[in-house]
């Protein structure tokens, strides 16, 4: 189970690990309009939905994160990170990313 309070990402683990398919793609729906990202559990949700294989969650995760570069670096948010290099790299792919398309269009 996962250390966080979120009753969501419980769900999606418990419904991942024991093949609920269409539950969890209805709890992804849900979680996805129903957004509630911080900075101090976006982190988490992040690493839930790429371990539970929720390629919607995981992509506002990463857009939420983004968005809110400094305060989510100025958190705790970023070392529970060190769970998922391949999050990691992927948040950092996205960086350099945003800064080419800055770099190019300004």
């Amino acid at each position: 189970m996962p250390s966080g309070k979120n009753i969501q990402s419980q769900c999606l683990i418990l419904e991942d690990s024991y093949g609920f398919s269409n539950i969890k793609l209805e709890a992804e729906a849900w979680y996805t309009n129903h957004p509630n990202f911080t900075v101090d559990n976006v982190a988490e949700i992040l690493h839930n939905a790429a371990s539970t294989n929720c390629p919607k969650l995981k992509d506002d995760a990463m857009e939420f994160k983004m968005k809110n570069g400094e305060e989510v670096i100025a958190s705790d948010s970023l070392l529970r990170l060190h769970e998922s290099v391949r999050i990691t790299r992927e948040i950092l792919s996205a960086a350099f990313s945003n800064m080419k398309k800055r770099k190019h269009s300004g």
